[in-house]
Parts: C-alpha cells; sequence; structure tokens
C-alpha cells in the first residue's frame, strides 16, 4: 500500500516538522546526549553529581567532555528504534502472522434456507413485509434479512499494532539513513534493517489489510493492558508517541534549542583555550555545576541560572559567556541587544574591557535541508553572517579561533 509521505504537526500554529533535516537530525541528537547526561549520575570527589526530581545536576567538566567527543562515533546509537528492532521482530511476526480476531454482527440479505440469527431490526423488517409465512415474506428472491456473523481483525488493538508499524517504519528509516551507509555491518544496523522488513510485510497486506486507521490516541483496552503480546505492543506505543511528541517540541523551539547547542560550544571552545594557555587552570571552572532539566522548555533543556564562573584563558584575562535573553548578563555587566542570543564579556582584574561581544545563532529561514546555519559575533551584530555548518556543535574549534581573536587581537590593543 503506498504511503504518503509523512510529515508530523507540531504545534497549535500548524508548523510542520521536516522528515528529512540535518537541523532536526542535530537536534535529535543533543536531545540523546541530555538524555545521557540526564541518566547516568556520577560521584566523584571533586564533582559530585545527582537528580532532584526532574533537574539533574552535572559537573561542567563532564558536559563538555561527553559534549567534545560526542561527534567521535565507533558504533551506531542505541536509539528507541533499535531497542525496538532487537525486542520486536518475534511479537510484530507472531501477531502479523496470527492476528486476534472477534466475532462481528451485521444484518445483510441471507437466503430464507441459510439464515441463522434475527435481532428486533430484523424482525421489524420482517413483519413490515407481504405475506403469512416467512417464505411468502422473503419474496421471489427468497431473501430476508438476517444476523450474519464473520471474522474481523478491524479491533482496537490491532488498530494500535499498524499504527505502530507505520511509525517504526518511518523511525526506522530516519535511523538507516543516518547510519546505514557508515555503520552497515553492525548488527543494530542489521536488525533494524530487518525490523522494517518484517513492519512492511504486514502494513495493508494479508489478515490486516481492512484494519482501519487511527484518528487519536486510544485509551487502552483489557487486550492491550493484559494480553502479553499486544501488552508489548502497547508499551512499544507509547514510548514512540513520547519521542514523536518531544521531536514536536524540539522543533518548535528549535531556536532556543540551538542557541544552547551553540553556547555549549562556545564553552568548550574556552576550555580547550584555557587548557592550551593555562596548564591546569581551566579546571577551576569545570568544578562548577549545570541544571539540566529532562525535558525542553521555553529556552531548552539547562537552567541558565546555574551558568559556570568565568573562564580563566590567561594570567590576566577571564571570559564570561552567559545567554543573552536570561537577564544573567544584566547583574554583572551591561546588557547586550534584544535580539542576542548569548554575550561574551572579558575581564581583567575584575573590570570589563570594552563593549559585550554579542552572538546571535540564526537558523535558516526558507531551507529547511540546509546543512548550515547563520553565525554572528560582534559588538553590535552588525557583521556579516557566516555559513556555519551544522555539525560544529559536536566540537569547539570553530569558537577556538573566533574567540581567540576577539579576546588576544582585539583587546589586547
Amino acid at each position: 500500500m503506498a504511503m504518503q509521505r509523512h510529515v508530523e504537526n507540531s504545534g497549535e500554529k500548524g508548523e510542520l516538522v521536516p522528515d528529512e533535516s540535518p537541523l532536526m537530525d542535530a537536534l535529535v541528537s543533543y536531545s540523546r546526549f541530555i538524555d545521557e547526561l540526564f541518566d547516568q549520575p556520577r560521584n566523584h570527589a571533586m564533582a559530585m553529581e545527582y537528580s532532584v526530581g526532574k533537574i539533574a545536576v552535572r559537573s561542567v567538566g563532564r558536559v563538555l567532555y561527553k559534549l567534545r567527543h560526542s561527534g567521535a562515533e565507533d558504533q551506531p546509537p542505541l536509539s528507541l528504534i533499535a531497542r525496538l528492532s532487537e525486542k520486536l521482530v518475534n511479537i510484530v511476526s507472531e501477531i502479523g502472522n496470527h492476528p486476534r480476531r472477534i466475532l462481528q454482527r451485521k444484518r445483510s440479505m441471507e437466503p430464507v434456507n441459510r439464515f441463522r440469527e434475527l435481532d428486533s431490526s430484523c424482525v421489524r423488517w420482517l413483519i413490515r413485509q407481504p405475506g403469512i409465512s416467512i417464505v411468502e415474506k422473503a419474496g421471489h428472491r427468497r431473501q430476508i434479512l438476517a444476523v450474519q456473523r464473520y471474522e474481523s481483525t478491524n479491533t482496537l488493538e490491532n488498530r494500535v499494532f499498524i499504527d505502530l508499524l507505520i511509525r517504526c517504519r518511518k523511525l526506522a528509516n530516519d535511523y538507516l539513513r543516518q547510519y546505514g551507509e557508515k555503520f552497515g555491518q553492525h548488527s543494530r544496523v542489521k536488525k533494524t534493517k530487518r525490523f522494517k522488513q518484517v513492519c512492511e510485510k504486514f502494513i495493508g497486506t494479508g489478515d490486516l489489510e481492512g484494519v482501519q486507521a487511527l484518528d487519536s490516541l486510544p485509551q487502552p483496552n483489557y487486550v492491550l493492558l493484559h494480553e502479553p503480546r499486544y501488552h508489548e505492543v502497547w508499551l512499544a506505543y507509547q514510548k514512540v508517541m513520547r519521542q514523536q511528541a518531544r521531536r514536536k517540541r524540539l522543533w518548535t523551539n528549535r531556536q532556543s534549542i540551538w542557541s544552547e547547542m551553540c553556547t555549549l560550544a562556545i564553552w568548550n571552545g574556552l576550555s580547550l583555550l584555557a587548557r592550551n594557555r593555562i596548564n591546569g587552570s581551566f579546571e577551576k571552572s569545570h568544578r562548577c555545576d549545570l541544571w539540566i532539566r529532562d525535558e525542553v522548555f521555553d529556552s531548552g533543556f539547562i537552567d541558565w541560572r546555574s551558568c559556570p564562573s568565568d573562564w580563566q584563558i590567561s594570567e590576566e584575562l577571564k571570559v564570561a559567556v552567559f545567554p543573552a535573553k536570561e537577564n544573567i548578563i544584566g547583574k554583572r555587566f551591561a546588557g547586550g541587544p534584544e535580539e542576542a542570543d548569548c554575550s561574551i564579556a572579558v575581564i581583567s582584574n575584575g573590570n570589563q574591557l570594552k563593549s559585550l561581544v554579542n552572538g546571535r545563532f540564526e537558523l535558516p529561514v526558507n531551507d529547511l535541508e540546509s546543512h548550515f546555519v547563520g553565525f554572528r559575533l560582534s559588538s553590535d551584530l552588525s557583521a556579516e553572517s557566516l555559513s556555519v555548518p551544522v555539525d560544529l556543535v559536536k566540537n569547539g574549534g570553530f569558537f577556538v579561533d573566533k574567540i581567540q581573536k576577539l579576546v588576544f587581537d582585539e583587546y589586547s590593543r
């Protein structure tokens, strides 16, 4: 059965979430990075990590270390579709070959010598027909309205099953598009590819051909809650729906999240710059903690009230980097323009040198498939926008040169 290209609606304004977008891939990868930080606290004498409710407290040093090495992938990630491919493939095959059926009833014209059941509607129809006996009322066609029983797979549990297969096929396509070529021989890629084939085998074919589509998120029935095979399907369906809801939130808040990603990349660049220039002193800033939320809000995942202290990048100079829109800069320095995403202050002997350097991270307006975004870094945001690859957030190398030029070339004059 031919399926239309799936596009998700991401909010009240009818905004569309693209199926294939390097920016969307980067946002999903970043959310997976946040999940790994949230799920893996580490106790250390210099950096005690813990979680309180939906807030995780993690050391800046470990956050930047994981960010720095997130681009060095030696295997495809164990994402949701990779886990489902391993867990559900046998269950999907079993249900697809032997779906649950129920006896349903419908009224139809039946030969008078073959009907087996009448209900109240059939009796009322029969009364209205001319004649005395049933044979006379059947007329010249020898048929009467009767109840016919038949087996049907069009049940709620099978509708959930088919909807899960369609969504898993899309997730598998996305996973194989990103990692299939690079890790073609890896077991996760092979299992995902096989799971995709199993899903396609049972979508709209065989005994499940007549199953209707779901029009809303259903309430589970007894079978979905208690029948072992379908209960696994229901648990997987809930996970997939939660992931897709999160994907919509990521796209709706992509500007804030992209600014957060770039701000972390700037911190990463400062960390590398400090390590190269002052051996050992850079660890002081790494002892600060970040507050990380488990879900995205208007300002991203990170609570910016937990920004690290100033970065010591030379014996005389420190650098402070803050999100401009969080009104944190204004508590210590004169704020930047409203359209700035982050502000950088250079400090010497406790005093701010010259004006703030403001950063603006611009997303593509029309071309959602673009591999590049705009980037400006200047005192008044008047500088020409640079085209920056989306993948720059995986390392701080791009920002090292920019920050070094701003701090040591501009402020040393």
